[in-house]
């Protein structure tokens, strides 16, 4: 497998989350595949191109996130240690939070 680069990950594909943290993200290719991995999560998304990789690395981190929210107190610690930091990174998006925000501005 031959890493490509790095990347920074902005964003998911579910509008129930927000990225306050940048993941990182290592771009890698192999036989055809691209595979992007999310540094310290150990998630993967694949695809025939980067973007179709990247949009699958997206789902799955946005499901990663609601499996160990609704599992938290039972996660062994390998989790728990992957919970925390996905938590540090990615959060519920709160609506009324925003729309005070908007009334700020």
């Amino acid at each position: 497998m031959v890493q490509q680069s790095d990347m920074l990950l902005g964003s998911l594909c579910d509008r129930r989350l927000r990225v306050y943290s940048p993941i990182r993200v290592g771009v890698y290719a192999e036989n055809g595949t691209f595979i992007l991995a999310a540094l310290g999560l150990d998630e993967f998304g694949f695809g025939e191109n980067r973007s179709d990789a990247l949009t699958d690395l997206q789902h799955t981190i946005a499901e990663l996130y609601f499996v160990l929210e609704a599992k938290q107190d039972r996660l062994g610690q390998d989790l728990c240690n992957i919970w925390q930091k996905l938590k540090q990174m990615v959060r519920r998006d709160d609506p009324l939070s925003r729309e005070l925000l908007k009334g700020d501005s």
